[in-house]
C-alpha cells in the first residue's frame, strides 16, 4: 500500500493495557496469570496491516492464536476481527496481518490464546509496517521440479505401460515415490517436532518410563501411588468432580482397586522400550519411536499395495500404480503421529506398524496365487498382525480377516502337498503359533490386572468421560461416521486453503472432539467412491466367488473399518485414529478401481 495516510508506528508493549499477564524479569518473559489475558493499545490512527512481534517460550509445534478486537470511527465498542494471528516461532511472517478497517483505528484489544501458567515472549507490536516478501530459490526450485514431475508423469511413454517391476524406469519411478514420501515425514517432523535428546532421556511417558518401570520391578501396577484424596471422591472417574477437588492425579491412567494401571497396549514396552532400558539406562525417546513406527509403516504399506499389483493386477497401468502409491501413503494418515508424539501416538503408530507388516508377508505367502505357499511368511505374518493386536485391541479384528485367509490357504496347500498329518501340523503351526503365543500373553496380562482374562480396562480411565457409565447411542456412532467417512471439505483463503468442519448432526448428548477440523474420507481419497461400484461389480462372480471376496476383502477392506469408525463413538474423534482404518478403506477401494479397468483379470479368486 502507497497510501500517504497509513504511517508506520510502533508501541511498546509496557504502555499497553495488560490484563492477566505479568512480565518476568528473569526469563525476559510473560507469564499467563489467568487464562486468555489480553493486552489493548491505544492506536488513533488509520491501519492497514499489524506486526505482533512474539513466540511462545517453550515452543510446542502449535502456533500461538491471537484473537483481535477492535475500535473505530465507526464502532464505539470492541468488535470482534475476522483476521487472527496464527504465529510460529520459526515463521516471521506469521507474525503479520493485514486490515480493512473504517477510518482511525481508536484502540486493539489482543486476547492470547494462553492457559494459566504458559510463558511467551513480547517484543513488541506495530501497526502500518510493511509487509517483508522473501524470495525462497528452494520454494522456486521444489515447484519446479514438482511441475516437471508432473509433466513426466503425464506425457512419459513407460508411464502408460503395465506394471513391470523388470522395467528399471518403472523400478526408478517406484523408489523414487517411496523415498520422497519417507522424506517429507522427516521433514514434517523436523518442522513439527525438532531436535530432541533422543538417546539419553532419564525420564519418559506412561509408556517409555511407567510401564517400563513397573516390569522391572515385577509387577503390573505402575510405580505411582494413588493421592487417597482421589480415592475418597464420590465418583473419581468424574472428570468434572476431579477437576472441582483440585487433586493431582495420573491424566488417562487406569484407577483401579486403589492403583494405577495402563490400558495401552505393551508390544512396544516388549519389543523396545523395556530392552533399551535395561541395556542402556536411559528411556527411549518417545518422538523417535514414533517416527521410526511411522517410517517402517509408510514403507511397508507402499509395499503391500505394490505387492497387490503385483501379485494379481500385472497389468495395472503404471500411472494408476504410482498414483495409487501415494494416495495409498497419504490416506494412512500415519503423518499425524509424528506432529504429537505421547503415548497415543506410540500405540496408534507401533500397531499400525506391525499390521502393514504382517500383511504385507501375507500378501507373499503364496495364498491365492498359482505357487507354493510359504510357511515362513505365514508364522511372520502372524508374528507381527498379534504383535499389532498386543499394541492395539483394535487389531484384534484384522487378526479374525488374517485367520480366515489362513483357513482359505490351507485347502491351496492341501492340493500342493502330501495331505498328511506332518503337513498339517506344520501349517497350522507355522501361521497359528504367533496367535496362540501373544493371545496368552495378553490373557495373562488382562487376569493379572482386572482378573477377568477378556477385560481390557478402559472403563477405568482418568479422562474425559466417565466409561463406567457410558451408554451407546446411535446417533454418537452416526457422528463418527458421518465425520470420519462423510463430511464436506470446504475451500478458503487462509493457509491450507481446503479444510473441514466438524459436524455434531445437532445431537444432544457428549461426544469427545481432540481435532475439529474434519475431512471425510472419500473425499480426501477420491478413489474411495469406486465402492460405489462394488455391487455392479459382483456380477462378474458366482455365488461361491462372491462369499469368498466378501471374507478376504469387503471383510477386513469395508465391514472391520466401518465397525471401528462406529466405536469411536466412546473416545470420539481424533484424525490419528484414520490409521486404524483408512488404508483398509483405500485399499479395498483401489481393488475396485483397478478390477474395472482390468476386469478380465479374477487370479486372485
Amino acid at each position: 500500500f502507497n497510501s500517504s495516510k497509513y504511517i508506520e508506528q510502533n508501541f511498546n508493549i509496557s504502555n499497553a493495557i495488560i490484563n492477566n499477564l505479568t512480565y518476568v524479569h528473569t526469563t525476559d518473559s510473560y507469564c499467563a496469570i489467568d487464562n486468555n489475558p489480553t493486552i489493548i493499545f491505544d492506536i488513533n490512527t488509520p491501519v492497514k496491516t499489524m506486526r505482533l512481534n512474539a513466540a511462545k517460550s517453550n515452543w510446542d509445534g502449535k502456533p500461538l492464536i491471537v484473537n483481535i478486537d477492535y475500535t473505530s470511527e465507526s464502532r464505539t465498542n470492541f468488535l470482534k476481527s475476522p483476521k487472527t494471528f496464527s504465529i510460529s516461532n520459526n515463521l516471521s511472517d506469521s507474525q503479520y496481518v493485514t486490515c480493512s478497517y473504517f477510518g482511525n483505528v481508536k484502540q486493539i484489544k489482543l486476547t492470547l490464546n494462553l492457559e494459566k501458567g504458559e510463558y511467551i515472549h513480547l517484543n513488541g507490536f506495530s501497526t502500518n509496517e510493511k509487509i517483508p516478501m522473501h524470495f525462497s530459490f528452494l520454494r522456486f526450485i521444489g515447484l519446479f521440479l514438482l511441475s516437471c514431475l508432473i509433466f513426466v508423469f503425464l506425457k512419459y511413454p513407460a508411464f502408460g505401460h503395465s506394471y513391470d517391476t523388470a522395467k528399471r524406469s518403472h523400478k526408478y519411478a517406484i523408489i523414487f515415490t517411496i523415498s520422497s514420501f519417507l522424506i517429507f515425514i522427516l521433514f514434517i517432523y523436523a518442522m513439527y517436532i525438532g531436535s530432541l535428546d533422543w538417546f539419553g532421556n532419564t525420564s519418559g511417558n506412561q509408556m517409555t518410563q511407567e510401564i517400563v518401570d513397573a516390569f522391572e520391578h515385577g509387577q503390573v501396577n505402575l510405580m505411582d501411588e494413588v493421592p487417597k484424596e482421589l480415592l475418597q471422591l464420590n465418583n473419581p472417574y468424574d472428570l468434572s468432580e476431579r477437576t472441582a477437588s483440585g487433586i493431582s492425579y495420573k491424566w488417562d491412567h487406569l484407577l483401579f482397586e486403589g492403583k494405577y494401571y495402563s490400558y495401552y497396549g505393551i508390544a512396544p514396552v516388549l519389543t523396545l522400550f523395556l530392552p533399551y532400558h535395561m541395556i542402556t539406562g536411559y528411556y527411549f525417546s518417545s518422538s523417535l519411536a514414533c517416527l521410526l513406527y511411522t517410517l517402517t509403516a509408510s514403507l511397508f504399506l507402499a509395499l503391500c499395495f505394490l505387492s497387490i499389483v503385483k501379485n494379481w493386477f500385472k497389468k495395472t497401468p503404471f500411472r494408476l500404480v504410482v498414483l495409487g502409491t501415494i494416495i495409498t501413503l497419504f490416506s494412512s494418515c500415519a503423518i499425524i503421529n509424528v506432529l504429537a508424539t505421547n503415548f497415543y501416538e506410540i500405540a496408534q503408530s507401533s500397531a499400525l506398524c506391525f499390521l502393514v507388516i504382517g500383511f504385507y508377508f501375507m500378501l507373499n505367502s503364496g495364498i491365492f496365487m498359482k505357487k507354493d505357499i510359504r510357511l515362513s511368511y505365514l508364522f511372520w505374518s502372524a508374528f507381527f498382525v498379534a504383535l499389532s493386536v498386543l499394541s492395539r485391541p483394535t487389531s484384534a479384528l484384522y487378526a479374525i480377516a488374517m485367520v480366515i485367509w489362513i483357513v482359505y490357504g490351507f485347502s491351496q496347500y492341501k492340493k500342493q502337498k502330501n495331505f498328511n498329518k506332518k503337513n498339517i501340523y506344520k501349517y497350522f503351526a507355522a501361521s497359528m503359533i504367533p496367535y496362540v503365543v501373544f493371545g496368552l500373553v495378553q490373557i495373562i496380562y488382562n487376569y493379572l490386572r482386572f482378573k477377568n482374562p477378556l477385560d481390557f480396562g478402559i472403563q477405568y480411565s482418568l479422562t474425559i468421560n466417565d466409561f463406567t457409565r457410558t451408554e451407546m447411542h446411535f446417533g454418537l456412532v452416526m457422528i463418527s461416521i458421518v465425520n470420519f467417512l462423510f463430511v464436506v471439505p470446504t475451500v478458503n483463503s487462509s493457509f491450507p486453503f481446503i479444510s473441514g468442519n466438524f459436524d455434531s448432526l445437532g445431537i444432544n448428548g457428549y461426544y469427545f472432539t481432540a481435532t475439529k477440523p474434519t475431512i471425510g474420507l472419500i473425499w480426501a481419497t477420491l478413489p474411495t467412491f469406486s465402492l460405489l461400484y462394488t455391487p455392479k461389480l459382483a456380477r462378474d462372480f458366482n455365488r461361491k466367488e462372491k462369499v469368498k471376496l466378501g471374507l478376504i476383502w469387503l471383510l477386513p477392506g469395508v465391514i472391520i473399518p466401518l465397525l471401528l469408525i462406529a466405536v469411536t463413538w466412546e473416545s470420539g474423534y481424533a484424525m490419528r485414529y484414520n490409521a486404524d482404518f483408512a488404508w483398509q478403506i483405500c485399499l479395498a477401494a483401489f481393488l475396485s478401481l483397478i478390477h474395472i479397468s482390468e476386469p478380465t483379470r479374477r487370479s486372485y479368486i
